[in-house]
């Protein structure tokens, strides 16, 4: 199926003005679409299709900041350097909640534990090598959940873990 702005803009809903996407979205939640038998990225897509000048490696954002907008007079190309700092103006890459995020998703790839197995540890009276041998991690692993070190959950106090003694 050939593609156009209006084919695309027939599958997104007009908020102010923008134009959100309604269709599929990658996992972090970038609207993509199906072209020539491969998917693209729907703001690329709409800025080669609008003329916009697109210089490799430059990525297309959006001037209004929202993820879901493919709107042509919205987007804009950027080196990743220009995406990064913007980012950062916008203090999206320091952010406590996104760094806990990216922390539990870590741990729920290549962790060897649960958040109640840490749970467990961090309220035994049990000796440090008697709870490493019972999850299968070293001495130095359970002492560092105990002293918050590792593990650190967002969900109490936002600052256990910064150094704080009780």
């Amino acid at each position: 199926m050939n593609q156009t702005i209006d084919t695309l803009r027939e599958r997104c809903t007009e908020v102010g003005d923008c134009w959100e996407w309604q269709g599929a979205r990658t996992d972090t939640g970038h609207p993509t679409v199906r072209h020539d038998g491969k998917t693209h990225l729907v703001r690329r897509l709409m800025a080669a299709l609008a003329g916009i000048d697109m210089p490799p490696n430059a990525k297309a954002v959006t001037t209004c900041e929202n993820l879901r907008c493919v709107n042509p007079d919205h987007i804009v190309m950027r080196t990743h350097r220009q995406v990064m700092k913007r980012q950062g103006e916008l203090g999206k890459l320091s952010d406590i909640a996104r760094i806990a995020k990216i922390a539990a998703t870590k741990r729920a790839k290549y962790g060897k534990l649960t958040t109640e197995q840490v749970r467990a540890i961090r309220a035994s009276n049990e000796t440090g090598v008697a709870m490493a041998a019972l999850h299968g991690i070293s001495q130095g692993k359970v002492s560092a959940i105990r002293r918050h070190m590792c593990w650190r959950e967002l969900a109490g106090n936002p600052f256990t873990g910064l150094g704080a003694r009780a």
